[in-house]
């Protein structure tokens, strides 16, 4: 919009909002008057405001699908430490989004283990009723057939988060068969560990029914407290039974555990 000056010319409202230089100059060339003077679609594209970092950073989301995997990941990785230069709406709404339906097709699942900690970055802090309003939990569906070591650590790492978000039905359903897949992944003890110390929050062990606990969590608790070629996974093991035995009935220890 723009107004008429004591001086009998248009002063742009642009002037009254808070924008760097490049964008003031942009709308002040499509602005201007008379209309002839205005500047073209050519000068529009060549503007500088659509060649800054942020913006090109978008541009590669876009086209992230067609690109090589390790180009792509290489992308992900720098890209991470700079959402916070981006609004919040931006973050949810388009990157956020964008990712995840790259990520659901993109050569096998290969970008999960780079998407999904930008995924829990822009998640914190998330109500539970915006989640569902942008369908993360549908979208987050295809990572947990995963059976790479490096998305379910990525995974593990957003089960909390996961639950306050998605709810139990979700939890019971995708995240802990997908804990239980972390749990029993030989030769990665950083994960095996890591599953043990989700599983054994009370946060997590108490949002999901006693059934559920006993039969798909409790056997493969058991088979890295006995079976783990780790030690140090079997003594997660061992204390992630400890805490969940207040919650086991007698028949489940007699009969499970011991």
């Amino acid at each position: 919009r723009a107004r008429r000056s004591s001086e009998g010319k248009y002063q742009s409202a642009v002037y009254s909002v808070e924008m760097n230089d490049h964008c003031r100059q942009l709308l002040l060339g499509l602005l201007s008057v008379p209309i002839s003077s205005r500047i073209g679609m050519s000068m529009v594209l060549t503007s500088p405001v659509f060649h800054q970092t942020e913006v090109m950073a978008l541009r590669t989301i876009d086209a992230l699908g067609s690109k090589d995997p390790a180009e792509a990941a290489t992308f992900l990785k720098a890209f991470r430490p700079s959402l916070s230069s981006y609004p919040t709406y931006l973050k949810r709404n388009t990157i956020l989004v964008s990712l995840l339906l790259t990520a659901s097709k993109f050569h096998d699942g290969k970008l999960w283990p780079f998407i999904l900690p930008i995924a829990h970055d822009i998640c914190t802090d998330m109500t539970p009723q915006e989640a569902v309003s942008l369908g993360i939990d549908k979208m987050l569906v295809p990572a947990f057939s995963s059976e790479d070591s490096s998305t379910l650590k990525a995974l593990v790492e957003m089960v909390l988060l996961l639950q306050n978000l998605c709810g139990q039905e979700f939890v019971e359903k995708y995240a802990v068969n997908m804990l239980g897949k972390a749990m029993v992944k030989e030769g990665s003890p950083d994960l095996q560990e890591s599953a043990l110390s989700a599983a054994s929050e009370n946060a997590f062990s108490d949002s999901i029914g006693q059934n559920v606990l006993e039969v798909s969590l409790l056997p493969r608790i058991c088979w890295v407290a006995v079976k783990s070629e780790q030690l140090s996974s079997r003594v997660n093991a061992l204390m992630c039974l400890a805490k969940t035995f207040n919650r086991l009935k007698n028949e489940a220890i007699v009969s499970k555990v011991m």
